[in-house]
């Protein structure tokens, strides 16, 4: 059974790692970059669907929370978009699939999936609780920053002005911070052999993505 188990893991790795890469190659292609702009919405369900797949947490503590999670998230992003005191002024894209008050509804699956995979791969260097919270803050806004530039090629968000605000890390940070001090508090089970290849997986998509829009653009 544990090689069988072992031999799932090692397929669902390398399909993580084969879709994010025809990803890659589809978006740095010019030609063929705004079909797969269009299937950013599929991403976050492919994300989720494998997560699921491979789930080995305490589900009865942990999905409550990502409900509420997600709920959370989705009223602090239309906070944010409509007054630009959270994050900075900003306007979601087209990219991220249906809006309700401006604000994408993928935008909370979003959180949830990298919420989720930073907290297993912070639980995985230590046990405290307390820094477990902030190893996940760290890799939130690591991903963020990474992430950040590609996003308003992409169409997934734009800012306002000609600079990404320093106000957006640390509002990344600090709500990063308090969700995952708040699911340490639950002390929940979680366990999931492939949320470490997903989440770098995809912070490898959006650092090579920088390049590439570097490449085409420059810093501008």
């Amino acid at each position: 059974m544990a090689k069988l188990g072992n031999t799932k893991t090692s397929t669902i790795k390398k399909s993580i790692w084969i879709f994010f890469g025809l990803g890659l190659i589809g978006i740095a292609i010019p030609w063929s970059r705004e079909f797969f702009i269009t299937l950013l919405p599929v991403s976050y369900l492919f994300s989720l669907m494998v997560l699921l797949i491979m789930d080995r947490s305490d589900l009865k503590k942990v999905i409550p929370f990502f409900v509420i999670v997600f709920c959370a998230i989705f009223f602090v992003e239309v906070v944010g978009v409509k007054t630009g005191k959270i994050f900075g002024e900003f306007a979601f894209g087209a990219s991220m699939g249906p809006k309700i008050l401006e604000t994408p509804l993928l935008i909370g699956a979003n959180w949830l999936i990298l919420l989720y995979c930073a907290t297993i791969i912070a639980s995985g260097y230590t046990k405290n609780r307390y820094f477990v919270s902030f190893l996940v803050a760290v890799l939130m806004v690591v991903f963020n920053f990474i992430l950040e530039k590609p996003a308003g090629y992409l169409d997934m968000w734009e800012w306002t002005g000609k600079y990404i605000p320093m106000q957006n890390f640390l509002a990344w940070f600090g709500i990063s911070w308090v969700l995952g001090g708040s699911l340490q508090l639950l002390k929940p089970k979680m366990e999931n052999s492939v949320a470490a290849s997903l989440f770098g997986a995809q912070m490898l998509l959006f650092f090579l993505l920088n390049i590439v829009f570097y490449i085409e653009n420059g810093f501008a």
